[in-house]
């Protein structure tokens, strides 16, 4: 049994992970997922019955970003910190940071080119594992 950190953020993503979700969930996993808010994505994991907290909000200008992923990445690590979480998967650069100050493992999906987001290939993939 691990304990797992999923980690949404757009709701392509609850599709994808849905999958994941219930495997490991299966396998007597304890699996934690966490998002901003987003009422795409918390009508989705909803309509999937998938248990979520909910640790931010999203911004548009990069600023924003910047500020709020900081107060993200902070609520985040209370969870890790607090549920002993072993590994974290997800596709922003939170599990990355969390996994540079803490035992948890990050597992980084994307599917995007470097070339096309610079500031993930810069700050959160030399984090990841």
């Amino acid at each position: 049994m691990r304990k797992i950190l999923l980690e949404v953020n757009h709701p392509g993503q609850v599709h994808l992970f849905k999958y994941i979700y219930a495997k490991l969930v299966e396998r007597e996993n304890i699996v934690i997922v966490i998002t901003k808010e987003n009422s795409s994505i918390e009508y989705l994991l909803k309509n999937y019955n998938i248990p979520y907290k909910i640790v931010g909000k999203k911004k548009d200008s990069l600023f924003q970003k910047a500020f709020l992923q900081l107060s993200h990445n902070l609520n985040a690590l209370k969870i890790v910190l607090k549920n002993k979480i072993e590994i974290g998967i997800g596709s922003s650069i939170t599990n990355d940071h969390i996994s540079f100050f803490t035992k948890m493992k990050s597992i980084h999906f994307s599917d995007d080119d470097e070339n096309i987001v610079p500031l993930i290939t810069k700050y959160s993939y030399p984090f990841s594992d």
